[in-house]
C-alpha cells in the first residue's frame, strides 16, 4: 500500500523495511521507535473497550481524543534509536 496516499506520511520514502540485517542501520536522518510494553497494553485496551464494551470498530478520531504519543529519552537529547510511549491525555475524563 502507499502509505502517502493513505495519509500516514507525507513524503514518499518516509518508511524502510528492514532487510537481511541482523541489528537495524538506519540512515541518519531516520529515527526508529519502538512502543513499550505498556504503551503495547494501551492499544490492546482500547480496541477491547470500542469492540466489547462500546459495540464500534476502534477508529483514528476517538484514539486521538483519548491518547497522545510521547517520545522516551533524556530531555534535549535526539536518539536514533528511541522509544514511543502513549499516555492517556491529561485533559480526558
Amino acid at each position: 500500500m502507499n502509505l502517502k496516499k493513505l495519509g500516514f506520511t507525507k513524503k514518499e520514502n518516509a518508511l524502510r523495511f528492514p532487510k537481511e540485517e541482523s541489528y537495524p542501520s538506519p540512515p541518519m536522518e531516520y529515527r526508529l521507535h519502538q512502543l513499550t510494553p505498556n504503551s503495547i497494553l494501551h492499544v490492546s485496551i482500547f480496541i477491547t473497550l470500542c469492540e466489547c464494551f462500546l459495540g464500534v470498530q476502534p477508529n483514528w478520531a476517538l484514539w486521538k481524543r483519548i491518547f497522545c504519543l510521547r517520545r522516551n529519552g533524556s530531555h534535549g537529547v535526539v536518539y536514533n534509536i528511541g522509544g514511543v510511549v502513549i499516555c492517556v491525555r491529561p485533559d480526558v475524563e
